[in-house]
C-alpha cells in the first residue's frame, strides 16, 4: 500500500468512526473503526518518508481525539467498565487478529513497495533499451544510405570504365589500320 492509498483509507476510516460517534451508534463499532484507524496510521508511518509531516501529525491528532471521545463515552455507559476490565476470548483473539492483520498489512506493503521498485528498474531498462534500439537503427540507415551511394558510385565508375575500353579498343583497332599491322 503506497502512502497516498493508506492515507486515504486512514482518513475515510477516521470519518466513519467519528460519525459513529456524533450518531452515538454502538461504542463497540466505533472502537473497531478505531482500531482499524490506528493500524492503518501505523501502516502510513512505515511507508511515510516524512514521519514528522504536519499531515502525519494531524492524522495523530485527530485519531487520538476520536479515542478519547470513545473512552469518555465509553465511561457514561452502564455496565461497559466491567466488560472493560474482564475482556471476553472474542476481544483477546480479536486483538491478536489485530496484530496478525498490521503483520500482513506491513509484509504486503513491503512486497508491493519490492515488487513497484523492480517494476520501476524493468521500466528503466526497456527505456534504455529502447534508446539502445534507436541508435542501432539509425546507424543502420545511415550505414544504408552511405552503401547506396558507394553502389551508386560503383554503376557510374563501371559504366566510365566500359566507355574507356570502348575507346582503348577503337584507338588499338585504328593505330593497327595506320601502322598496318592488321
Amino acid at each position: 500500500m503506497d502512502e497516498t492509498a493508506a492515507a486515504a483509507a486512514l482518513d475515510a476510516c477516521l470519518s466513519r468512526a467519528e460519525s459513529s460517534l456524533a450518531s452515538r451508534a454502538g461504542t463497540d463499532r466505533a472502537a473497531a473503526q478505531l482500531g482499524q484507524a490506528e493500524l492503518l496510521l501505523q501502516t502510513l508511518e512505515a511507508c511515510s518518508l516524512s514521519r514528522g509531516s504536519a499531515a502525519l501529525e494531524r492524522r495523530r491528532r485527530r485519531l487520538r481525539a476520536a479515542q478519547e471521545a470513545l473512552r469518555s463515552r465509553q465511561g457514561c455507559d452502564p455496565g461497559r467498565a466491567e466488560r472493560a476490565e474482564a475482556p471476553p476470548a472474542a476481544t483477546r483473539d480479536a486483538g491478536v487478529g489485530a496484530l496478525d492483520a498490521r503483520q500482513a498489512l506491513l509484509g504486503g506493503s513491503a512486497r508491493l513497495q519490492a515488487t513497484g521498485a523492480r517494476l520501476e528498474s524493468a521500466s528503466r531498462e526497456a527505456h534504455e533499451a529502447e534508446a539502445t534500439g534507436h541508435g542501432v537503427l539509425a546507424a543502420l540507415a545511415a550505414q544504408r544510405e552511405q552503401l547506396l551511394r558507394v553502389s551508386a558510385t560503383r554503376g557510374e565508375a563501371d559504366e566510365e570504365l566500359s566507355e574507356a575500353e570502348k575507346a582503348l579498343r577503337r584507338m588499338r583497332h585504328w593505330s593497327r589500320r595506320l601502322l598496318g599491322l592488321s
